[in-house]
């Protein structure tokens, strides 16, 4: 993948790159009756606006922005509001995608934690003293430690007789 995609698979940096140069044709910004755009102010090559331009867009769509390349005129920014409001979006969106499947990884850890956290509200709200508050978090740990022998159990009763055999003479040797 060379960059962002959109949803029907259209690559977006190019598509940028080429809104970011259009800039320059569309918007007329005169200072001292000489243009002025980013192309007047970074110095690039004669030919190689398109090569700025995509360096620009890559730069901010992945949210590095050296800012060397720089908006100058009004409809610059507009278009750099954008470039940057979509690129922390993609960042935040991927980001995102990555923990969820980072934290389903396990669900028996998840939910223990999650009835732990549970539990810890519910004693403070309901203001147990500290002795009790001990003793329900060792029962929930001693649970815990129950439910996962149970799934365990569950796991050798789907195989064979000859591997279950197998395992729990490995298991117990």
């Amino acid at each position: 993948m060379v960059g962002p995609r959109l949803a029907h698979g259209r690559v977006l940096v190019p598509q940028l790159a080429c809104f970011w140069r259009l800039t320059v044709d569309i918007e007329t910004n005169l200072e001292y009756g000489l243009p002025q755009n980013w192309m007047t102010e970074y110095p690039y090559v004669a030919g190689s606006e398109y090569i700025t331009a995509l360096y620009w867009s890559v730069m901010t769509l992945t949210t590095i922005g050296y800012g060397d390349v720089a908006p100058v005129t009004p409809g610059e920014q507009v278009l750099c509001i954008f470039a940057m409001l979509l690129g922390g979006s993609i960042y935040a969106y991927v980001i995102g995608a990555v923990c969820g499947i980072v934290s389903s990884m396990d669900e028996a850890t998840t939910a223990y934690h999650k009835t732990m956290d549970e539990l810890n509200i519910f004693m403070v709200e309901n203001k147990l003293p500290k002795l009790l508050r001990v003793r329900l978090r060792e029962y929930f740990q001693h649970c815990r430690q129950l439910q996962r022998a149970q799934h365990y159990q569950d796991l050798l009763v789907h195989m064979s007789p000859m591997l279950r055999g197998e395992v729990a003479v490995y298991c117990n040797r």
